[in-house]
């Protein structure tokens, strides 16, 4: 009796974890994690009480979008908070691959006040951890819904439980220049255009964390000094970056990235031209690497960036490479760059993407299958008439 009252005097406030998975995911696409950090928090943050909640969705109904998930994610969470938040409490998220596009289209609507969303909730946000989430779309989500063959071998792969179910018009959202992903950037972009001062305050309050992975097989992937690899070659159409395979086998780097630079259109300048000066970036996130893939059929013996093997923890660290990092964000310190058994390839890193809106006269009639835009690799030395396909 004595030892439970003295543990609720030192837990003057709770500290509220959501976890959300991603398509194809279940409650045990983290394994551990939802049941390790809340030791490794209390052991180190005694004044907070940390509460787990593990958001599982219905990734395999070809129906729902995240739009929807958002919506039903709202309905959890007020379940969950109402009538026992308290002013001195906080909430964070740790959301990995299309749960990181759920609950940031949540923040969104919540921050803004949209219907049908609790906005008090949003004000409560303090840690914004995303595993490998794809802002800008997934190439395998593209090569899914354009290449047949490629679809039938994950559908049956999904039949065979080997991965998990995968909603169709999720993988339409995900794939790269989805009209989401437009939406999704644009909303951005107006956020910061329209309302700077909002904008100040997210970036201030909530110390977010975008965490991206590079498939631990890299070194099979590196370019050599004669020349690519025959790996480097065989795999080129899944292979994002000049010398290293920049990529967690599902999301690349850039994709893993909230921020960005962009350039808002000014309709007074009379110019085909757009000069670095009339540049934004956003700098919304931190950034880091780590040597980890996707998803592992065999994530207790082959790491990926979200499931933590049981008895794995801080105190037994197992060399997790997301969990340490991870929990050094959630205890207040600061994490960017890239992991520390990588440092040495950091400034080999080199690959980026373009995302080109154009807008037609008005009156222009276009269908989707009329105009399409290949998407190409930027190779030093070539020139824009030169680009390769």
């Amino acid at each position: 009796m004595f030892i439970l009252l003295l543990l609720s005097f030192l837990w003057s406030a709770d500290h509220h974890i959501f976890f959300l998975h991603g398509i194809g995911g279940n409650d045990q696409s983290f394994g551990a994690m939802p049941q390790t950090i809340v030791g490794d928090l209390e052991s180190r943050q005694p004044e907070y009480k940390v509460k787990s909640h593990i958001y599982s969705y219905k990734t395999e109904d070809k129906s729902l979008t995240t739009d929807d998930f958002a919506k039903e994610f709202d309905a959890y969470m007020h379940e969950k908070l109402v009538g026992s938040l308290k002013a001195e409490d906080k909430i964070s998220f740790i959301v990995h691959s299309q749960g990181g596009l759920v609950a940031t289209i949540w923040y969104y609507h919540a921050s803004i006040e949209s219907p049908e969303f609790h906005s008090e909730y949003a004000d409560r946000i303090d840690s914004f951890i995303t595993l490998g989430t794809p802002f800008w779309g997934s190439k395998i989500a593209s090569m899914y819904l354009e290449n047949p063959h490629l679809g039938k071998i994950m559908d049956r792969l999904s039949s065979k439980g080997i991965i998990g179910a995968l909603g169709e018009r999720q993988l339409v959202e995900m794939a790269l220049g989805s009209k989401t992903i437009e939406r999704f950037r644009q909303n951005t972009v107006k956020l910061v255009k329209n309302d700077a001062a909002r904008a100040e305050i997210m970036t201030s309050r909530i110390r977010s964390l975008n965490v991206v992975g590079i498939a631990n097989f890299y070194r099979m992937l590196e370019e050599k000094s004669n020349g690519k690899s025959v790996w480097f070659k065989k795999l080129r159409p899944f292979v994002f970056g000049k010398y290293h395979y920049e990529s967690d086998m599902a999301v690349d780097i850039p994709s893993g990235n909230y921020d960005s630079i962009y350039y808002l259109e000014d309709p007074s300048k009379k110019t085909n031209r757009i000069l670095f000066n009339d540049k934004f970036e956003s700098k919304f996130s931190r950034l880091f690497i780590v040597p980890a893939i996707h998803a592992s059929p065999v994530a207790d013996e082959f790491f990926d960036l979200a499931y933590l093997p049981k008895d794995c923890s801080i105190d037994n660290y197992c060399g997790h490479p997301t969990y340490e990092y991870v929990l050094k964000h959630m205890l207040g310190g600061t994490v960017e760059g890239i992991h520390p058994s990588m440092s040495s390839k950091m400034n080999e890193i080199s690959g980026y993407r373009i995302q080109l809106r154009v807008n037609f006269p008005e009156g222009t009639s276009l269908e989707d299958r009329e105009m399409r835009i290949a998407r190409f690799n930027l190779i030093e030395g070539d020139h824009p008439h030169n680009l390769r396909t």
